[in-house]
């Protein structure tokens, strides 16, 4: 099963981007409209009822497939004009962990890679689809060879290429969500010191470190926006639409509402920096991998649609004395100067930053390049 990366030509059609959570279903199309230049071509995002998809496993595969298949006729801004499609598999199943093995011969490292799977990875090997990819070091080293490692439980990856081919959807490539967002968020993806992103979703947290050219590790918590909303609800006695929309409005600004919206987030909120405050010390303490001088997490940048909280960059930034921002999900599409507006709305496309990852990947390659 390929979870990275692999030659994809010119000859071979576009696939379109679908980002897949218990919540939402949403998809995004790119289209090269000249040799290094990519527009979107369409997008749209479907709200799931509860219960379909639990915790990443699909519970329905009827109804999953039913939703797919309304896809097409439901977009909100131009049309899926490919049926070849990049999907997500979700991250809370997944691992990804850089590991080291010694030099040998790119034929050899698979059978290795077998045995450093089955001494890091919580599940069964022969329960789990792996891939592995080399890891370009920062400083070269004479002894071992560094690699990235992604896994995921085969009953989970056959029930998505299941449910996606009944939906006649013909899959280019499944790939697990945070390889998709690193895609997004960073300029050639590649980033020359260590950073952790906080992807900050409807249904869950997940945390991401990367550096160099690889993610070096992942991992997901139940902590969500709509846990955020649902604080909000209870705390200010209304349904969660409405206090959707007071959570927009008042973010963490503690005069407003007489602070009762702050005073419901700060569980929430001291959970994610408990979480993140975790991260942070793994990346100093099992940073070996990288072999340069880098041994901390330099900033931290927050996607998903939980980062448009108001004050939240300012709330985290003065926890950690860290540099916070909020990641630009068309970090590879647009280009300074910016000629182009998207109709995806920036603040919105925080929430589309998986999808449009995943689109970056269905595009073929400009050959000549």
């Amino acid at each position: 099963m390929n979870f990275f990366s692999k030659p994809i030509y010119e000859l071979e059609p576009t696939a379109f981007g679908l980002d897949i959570t218990d919540v939402t279903i949403r998809a995004v199309q790119l289209d090269r409209i000249a040799p290094h230049q990519v527009r979107l071509s369409s997008f749209t995002e479907v709200v799931l009822p509860p219960g379909l998809i639990e915790q990443g496993e699909i519970k329905s595969e009827s109804a999953v497939i039913d939703v797919l298949k309304d896809l097409r006729k439901k977009t909100q801004f131009g049309s899926l004009k490919s049926k070849f499609v990049v999907a997500s598999l979700p991250e809370q199943d997944a691992f990804m962990q850089v590991v080291s093995v010694p030099k040998m011969k790119k034929e050899e490292i698979d059978q290795a890679i077998r045995w450093e799977v089955e001494g890091n990875i919580p599940v069964n090997v022969e329960e789990a689809y792996f891939d592995w990819q080399n890891v370009d070091p920062i400083k070269k080293t004479p002894d071992h060879t560094d690699v990235l490692v992604a896994a995921s439980p085969r009953h989970i990856v056959d029930s998505y290429v299941s449910v996606l081919n009944s939906a006649n959807f013909s899959i280019k490539a499944l790939e697990i969500e945070s390889t998709a967002t690193t895609r997004a968020l960073f300029p050639g993806a590649f980033s020359s010191k260590p950073v952790l992103v906080v992807d900050l979703g409807a249904a869950r947290t997940s945390f991401i470190i990367f550096s160099g050219s690889a993610i070096r590790f992942t991992s997901s918590i139940p902590t969500s926006g709509s846990q955020m909303t649902q604080a909000i609800a209870q705390a200010v006695g209304v349904n969660a639409d409405e206090a959707e929309k007071i959570k927009r409005e008042a973010g963490l600004d503690k005069t407003k509402r007489e602070g009762k919206v702050f005073k419901a987030l700060e569980p929430v909120l001291e959970s994610l920096i408990s979480e993140i405050t975790k991260h942070l010390s793994f990346y100093k303490t099992h940073s070996f991998h990288e072999h340069g001088q880098f041994h901390n997490i330099s900033k931290i940048i927050l996607s998903g649609g939980g980062a448009n909280l108001k004050g939240l960059t300012a709330y985290l930034g003065a926890q950690f004395k860290l540099s916070v921002e909020i990641g630009n999900p068309w970090a590879n599409i647009l280009e300074a100067p910016v000629k182009y507006l998207p109709p995806l709305p920036f603040d919105r496309s925080l929430s589309f930053v998986t999808a449009i990852g995943l689109a970056l990947r269905g595009l073929p390659l400009y050959t000549n390049q």
